[in-house]
C-alpha cells in the first residue's frame, strides 16, 4: 500500500477486491483485511479487458489492418494521380502545336505588313490622314 502500490484479495465469489491491510490479531495469527469498495465488478471487467488488450493475442488483420488499408489507399492515390497527369498531358499536347503555328502566322503577318508599308510608300498614299478616310473641310 502506498503510491502506485495496491493490494488485492480474491473473494469467495471469484472476483478480486482492492483491500487495505488492517491490524494483526496475534491471538488468532490473522491479518485483518478490509475491502475498500465492495462493488468492484466493473473494475474487474476493466482490468480483464486491459490485460486482454495488452497481453492478448490479436489476429494479423487486427494488428496491421489499418496499416494495410492506408498503404492500399496510398498506392491507389499515386496510380490515380499518374493516370490523371497522363490524360492532362495528352490534352495539352495540341496546345503546344497551336502555339508554334501561331508564332509562324505572326512572323508571316509581320512580313506582310512590312511589304504593305513599302507598297504604300511607292504609291504615295498619305498615311497621316487616318484610317477612316474622312477629309476635314476647309
Amino acid at each position: 500500500m502506498g503510491k502506485n502500490t495496491f493490494w488485492f484479495a480474491k473473494g469467495q465469489d471469484g472476483y478480486w477486491y482492492n483491500v487495505v491491510l488492517g491490524d494483526l490479531d496475534s491471538k488468532r495469527a490473522m491479518l485483518d483485511i478490509e475491502p475498500i469498495d465492495r462493488d468492484v465488478r466493473m473494475f474487474h471487467v476493466a482490468l480483464d479487458r486491459l490485460s486482454h488488450q495488452t497481453y492478448g493475442k490479436n489476429s494479423f488483420l487486427e494488428k496491421y489492418g489499418i496499416h494495410l488499408l492506408l498503404f492500399v489507399f496510398l498506392i491507389t492515390l499515386i496510380l490515380g494521380m499518374w493516370f490523371i497527369v497522363g490524360k492532362i498531358g495528352d490534352a495539352v499536347a495540341p496546345l503546344g502545336e497551336s502555339t508554334e503555328k501561331s508564332l509562324e502566322i505572326q512572323q508571316v503577318n509581320s512580313e506582310i505588313t512590312s511589304k504593305l508599308a513599302v507598297i504604300i510608300e511607292k504609291l504615295g498614299i498619305n498615311q497621316n490622314t487616318g484610317g477612316s478616310g474622312i477629309v476635314p473641310a476647309g
